[in-house]
């Protein structure tokens, strides 16, 4: 059993014992209510404390024991219903705070995520740099060649004697010393 569900469990228990502590309460209450017939002659003072109240009577004493009893479990018990009321108004602030919570956060890992897509539309345009870069080398390799092939063809001409042509031996040469001028 994970921590969450024993969390769960214990909270679930805590509130079935605290109402039934309030109906045991409540019970011993009215059965004190039935023997004395009590109509109400003293009442405790309310108090706004988290802490069970002390009791302040408003008559001078009270006459029967039972009445004592009463008074404790008439003061006991508003204590219990304030208590409750109030965690329950707690309990339904946290979970609206926990639901705009989960609203504003839908996606634990959104920040993780954004980033993974921007490094892949990064990779993908570095990529694509790549092969337009590979397809310009091609290119120029390509041009190389065919301008190799054309040189070495006229290199090798020869005349109807079998004598090489020296006209575009000449040319060659001319050439590469104009671009080694430059």
């Amino acid at each position: 059993m994970d921590g969450a569900q024993k969390y769960r469990q214990d909270k679930k228990k805590k509130k079935e014992r605290e109402g039934y502590e309030l109906l045991r309460i409540k019970k011993q209450y009215q059965k004190l209510l039935r023997e004395e017939s009590f109509a109400g002659r003293g009442e405790s003072a309310e108090t706004t404390s988290d802490t069970q109240p002390e009791l302040q009577y408003v008559s001078a004493e009270p006459n029967h024991e039972h009445e004592v009893s009463l008074m404790v479990l008439l003061s006991s018990i508003k204590w219990l219903t304030k208590m409750t009321q109030k965690q329950s108004t707690d309990n339904r602030l946290k979970k609206t705070q926990t639901r705009t919570i989960a609203k504003a956060k839908s996606q634990p890992f959104a920040k993780a995520q954004r980033e993974r897509t921007a490094k892949q539309i990064e990779q993908q345009k570095q990529r694509e740099a790549d092969t337009r870069q590979r397809q310009e080398e091609l290119a120029g390799r390509a041009k190389y060649f065919k301008q190799r092939k054309v040189q070495i063809a006229k290199h090798t001409q020869k005349t109807k004697s079998g004598q090489p042509v020296f006209a575009n031996q000449i040319d060659a040469i001319l050439t590469k010393l104009k671009k080694s001028n430059k």
